[in-house]
């Protein structure tokens, strides 16, 4: 079975069914918000609960490319898609995921239901569980979204950064 070696912060499970976008919004892979869709998703997030606070958790799959290289774009899809359900399955009420690009996820969560420890400790059972014999390694960027008013892009770009100096 494949090792996971996760780098980074905190912790989620399952979004609310008042979060149910249109097709439009969805990666179409992974079932997942889109960017723009996610975008969306956060300013209503932030606009609905201005007394909460929330947390982007960027995720990239280092060395997804070369599992893409061995075992073909097919197996690629299926980890990707397959990525997709555990970070719903994972992710507390009140939040929403989204595959970026390519290896490249991110979710917003409620601060308050997020746990960095249980959150790494999932992925990592799940990428230890998961059928091919690979090792896989999971950095995570976490950004504290502590001035609501910015653009939802800019939010996930500062969760970008916090991953690269992860």
């Amino acid at each position: 079975m494949g090792t996971a070696h996760a780098h980074g912060t905190r912790q989620p499970k399952k979004p609310h069914p008042s979060e149910s976008p249109s097709a439009i919004d969805r990666d179409a892979l992974t079932g997942l918000l889109n960017a723009d869709g996610f975008y969306r998703r956060v300013r209503m997030l932030l606009d609905e609960n201005p007394d909460r606070t929330f947390i982007l958790v960027y995720g990239d799959l280092d060395r997804f490319k070369v599992f893409n290289d061995l075992y073909g774009a097919e197996a690629g899809d299926r980890l990707l898609a397959s990525v997709g359900s555990m970070i719903v399955d994972i992710l507390p009420q009140g939040s929403a995921a989204a595959r970026l690009r390519a290896d490249h996820f991110i979710s917003c969560v409620p601060a308050d239901a997020f746990d960095a420890d249980r959150f790494l400790a999932a992925l990592n059972q799940w990428f230890c569980a998961y059928p091919v014999d690979f090792t896989f390694f999971v950095r995570l960027g976490i950004y504290v979204i502590d001035d609501p008013s910015l653009d939802a892009v800019r939010m996930s770009d500062r969760a970008l950064i916090a991953l690269r100096e992860a």
